[in-house]
Order: C-alpha cells, then structure tokens, then sequence
C-alpha cells in the first residue's frame, strides 16, 4: 500500500481551514490601507484604492507560478518520489524568485505610466507614485513567503502558515497605525511610512515562515538531483502555469479598467 503523506493524512478540511485564514489575511493589506489612510486624506486613500488591481496582477503572477510548481511537487511527493519533489521545489523557488526581482523592477519604472493612464489627478497621481514605488517590493517579499509557504503546505503543514500571517496581519496593523497617527515622539508618516509598515511586517511574516520551514521539515537536495530535473520541472510548471494565468489576470485588468474610470470622477469616486 503506497504511503500516505502528511497533507493527505489531513484531509481537505484539515488542509483548507488554514489556508482560508491565510488568505484572507494577506489580501488584507490593501483594504487596511485604505481604511487608516481615509483618516488622513481622501487622496491617499483614492490612490491606494485605485491601485490594488495592480498589485494583485503581480501578486496573482508569483501565486499561480507557485500554485502550478507546488502541485507538481505534491504530486510527486504522493508518489513517494522525494528527490524529484525537491528538485520541483528547488525549481519553481529560483523562478518565483526571479519573477518576484523583475516584478518589482517593473512595477517601480512604470507606476508613473499607471497612474497616468488611470487619469488620477494630480494629487492622487502623486500619492499613488510614491505608494507604488515603495509597495513595489512587495513583489520580491512575497516571492519569498510564497515559496516557504508553499513547502509548508507541500508537507501537510498549513497550520504553521496560518500562525505566521496572524503574526504579520498583527504587525501590519501596529505598523499601519503608528505610520498614520505617529507616537513615542515620531510624527505621522502618511503614505510612504504606510508602505513601508507593510514591507516591514511582510519580512516579519517572512522569518517567521522560515523558521517553521527550517524546524519543521527535512529539506536536503544534492545539486546533481537539481540540475537534471530543472529543465523537466520547468517545463511541467510553466505548462500549468501560462494557461492558468489568463483568468486571474483578466480580472485584475478588468478591474483596473474599472477602477481608472472610477478615478476620474474624483477622489470621492
């Protein structure tokens, strides 16, 4: 009888309980962003609103890529096949990881272009470039939770998951308020300090996931193993990857069509 693995063992609900919770919480940031910074200019607010179907485009990019490698690897793993699971790891890591670098390099050179395409005006456009041009960084931050939240869950660890983005939602919430209303001698920091609030607990929701990674789960891969399956695991995930991007993505540019529409009709809007 083949061996049941740990995810298996759980089932879906024991599975997908904290997965819902996980995300949940990390499609919280731009909502709570919006909610703090109302308290502080409708401008500021507008634009963080007006751009979050550009982040979810690029977050939805790093996430189908891992969701498409991730199954691939589970998929492998239930077959009691470890080394080629690891090497689908190793491969799919080092490719989210370099689409987390350009993602980020592209979003900071064209959020100027965005903002104007969108017909923001002048102050929202303003706030918009500099939230975007910080926020950007989400991309590679979150190419690395991506990664080690995918091997936790791989290895029937969702649990773990759960407990580091209550962690980070706690630290975005703390960090979200000090940067609006200031404290302990500091003056508020608007937008920008806003922005970096949510990189800062995002590193922190990242170490926490490490740690779990590090302590809970056997992970050695001799670079031989690598090498051979790279081109092999490549090609498997990138042909799940591509079609099931469509979807995703033609909703967050629908939903920025939508949203630059809404814009020039005003910050109310």
């Amino acid at each position: 009888m083949a061996e049941v693995t740990a995810a298996q063992s759980k089932g879906l609900w024991g599975m997908s309980r904290p997965l819902l919770v996980e995300q949940g919480l990390q499609l919280s940031i731009p909502l709570l962003d919006s909610f703090f910074l109302s308290r502080v200019s409708d401008s500021a607010a507008a634009a963080v609103g007006a751009l979050t179907p550009v982040l979810f485009f690029g977050v939805n990019i790093l996430w189908v890529t891992v969701f498409s490698g991730s199954s691939i690897a589970s998929q492998r793993l239930g077959a009691n096949n470890r080394e080629k699971a690891l090497a689908t790891i190793a491969t799919y890591s080092s490719w989210i990881l370099i689409l987390g670098a350009l993602l980020t390099c592209i979003l900071y050179a064209v959020s100027p272009w965005v903002c104007s395409i969108m017909q923001l005006d002048n102050e929202t456009r303003a706030y918009g470039i500099q939230y975007m041009q910080i926020i950007c960084l989400l991309m590679l931050v979150w190419a690395f939770k991506l990664v080690l939240q995918s091997i936790l869950n791989i290895f029937g660890l969702p649990q773990w998951n759960m407990v580091a983005n209550i962690v980070f939602f706690i630290c975005n919430v703390l960090g979200t308020a000090f940067a609006v209303y200031g404290g302990f001698g500091f003056e508020p920091m608007g937008i920008r300090g806003v922005a970096w609030a949510n990189i800062i607990a995002s590193c922190i929701g990242v170490l926490v996931c490490a740690y779990f990674v590090i302590t809970r789960v056997s992970f050695k891969l001799p670079r031989i193993t690598f090498l051979t399956e790279f081109k092999s695991a490549s090609h498997h995930t990138l042909r799940i990857a591509l079609p099931s991007m469509i979807e995703p993505l033609s909703f967050d540019l629908n939903m920025m069509v939508l949203n630059g529409f809404a814009a020039s009709l005003g910050a109310a809007a």
